[in-house]
């Protein structure tokens, strides 16, 4: 993502100060979001992979119940 900061100043090194920390403060947000982006999907994967494990179990439990009903 691309963006652009204009402030202007008459200190040079004051407006340089004000508009890194601008972006310093961008920057930081848009890494809390991302982390809580992943931290969602992440607990989202974990909760799906629960589910599959359990079907899983499931599934293997009927195999196993029709091979002793089968004998096989």
């Amino acid at each position: 993502m691309a963006f652009s900061i204009a402030y202007e100043g008459n200190d040079p090194i004051s407006t340089q100060k004000v508009t890194e920390k601008i972006a310093s403060l961008y920057l930081e947000e848009e890494t809390k979001t991302r982390e809580s982006r992943s931290n969602i999907t992440t607990e989202f994967l974990n909760n799906e992979l629960e589910n599959l494990k359990k079907q899983i179990q499931v599934y293997e439990n009927k195999i196993s119940k029709f091979k002793k009903c089968k004998k096989i």
